[in-house]
């Protein structure tokens, strides 16, 4: 079963060109610094062929220095807050009428989410949820986190099955009001860290 449900290599080959191809527009869209950065499922290497591509746009350290100033201006946690938000809505905006434009992929903005994305459906039928970096990526740290534990192929199998089983019974979805696969994955690590079967 697990076999079924992982990518191949050649999967895994067209999905990093699809970041690539995503990352030179990024760069022609906003400067020399503009970085695709992958992280969920694909960056803790639990990808099945049901997965979504997490993909974070990162605009370097001056945008960032850029959105500090705007805030220092500003007073109260909730302007703090917006700032960031709109600034991501906007810059997610750019970039979806730039991938519309020059890739001719099919779009869908979802900004009244928690976290703004860009949903992008490439000719293959690829999906790639595109989200603007924050300063504290915490997707791409417990990504690093999961995939330290996935080295272990035992681990690694379970929390395959386990993604694929919930997701079949819409049950990760967490705008939904249920765990989502990284809460369940980390779940999932517990009990054999309890039993010091994992470091």
């Amino acid at each position: 079963m697990i076999s079924q449900i992982c990518i191949d290599p050649e999967q895994s080959q067209r999905h990093e060109n699809l970041v690539d191809t995503l990352q030179k527009l990024a760069k022609k869209s906003f400067g020399k610094a503009a970085r695709m950065k992958m992280f969920g499922s694909a960056a803790a290497g639990l990808c099945t062929v049901e997965s979504d591509l997490d993909v974070c746009l990162s605009l370097g350290s001056r945008w960032e220095m850029k959105i500090s100033d705007k805030k220092s201006t500003e007073k109260g946690e909730d302007l703090h807050k917006d700032v960031w938000r709109q600034e991501k809505i906007d810059i997610l905006r750019v970039f979806e009428r730039k991938i519309r434009r020059f890739l001719n992929f099919k779009t869908t903005c979802i900004f009244g989410a928690r976290f703004p994305i860009v949903t992008v459906r490439d000719d293959e039928g690829t999906c790639v949820d595109i989200s603007v970096q924050s300063r504290q990526n915490f997707g791409r740290l417990v990504a690093r986190l999961l995939k330290l534990y996935t080295r272990d192929e035992k681990v690694r199998k379970i929390m395959l099955f386990v993604t694929v089983w919930s997701k079949r019974r819409s049950i990760n979805q967490a705008f939904e009001g249920t765990l989502n696969s990284f809460s369940l994955s980390l779940l999932l690590i517990y009990h054999p860290m309890r039993m010091k079967m994992v470091p």
